[in-house]
């Protein structure tokens, strides 16, 4: 199989993290507020496989495997229990997607 050298895209990606982010923000202008908080801790649970969907949305979570931690997590997932759980008309302990809050309304 012969593959046309006009059609393929090579990407030069900077040395280190800082640099490919500030890439990205000079290039991108929309990406600029994901690298400013960059700093801020994302919401991650460890997989749970008894819930691999939301309770509220019922969207499947994105799934990826730490290799520092050894261990399958939810990205953008949190767990909720008791009064915030009530709020959302779901069990106590139930994984949901931390956009699913954020679109209620009723945030973090």
């Amino acid at each position: 199989m012969q593959v046309c050298m006009m059609h393929v895209q090579f990407r030069v990606l900077p040395p280190c993290r800082d640099l490919c982010l500030a890439a990205r923000a000079c290039c991108f202008p929309a990406m600029q507020a994901a690298v400013g908080s960059d700093q801020e801790e994302e919401a991650l649970e460890p997989e749970d496989p008894e819930q691999p969907c939301c309770a509220i949305s019922g969207e499947p979570f994105d799934k990826f495997f730490d290799l520092d931690k050894e261990e399958w997590f939810y990205r953008g997932a949190k767990r909720i229990h008791a009064d915030e759980a009530e709020r959302y008309g779901v069990q106590g302990g139930a994984l949901v997607k931390v956009k699913c809050l954020a679109e209620a309304g009723l945030g973090s």
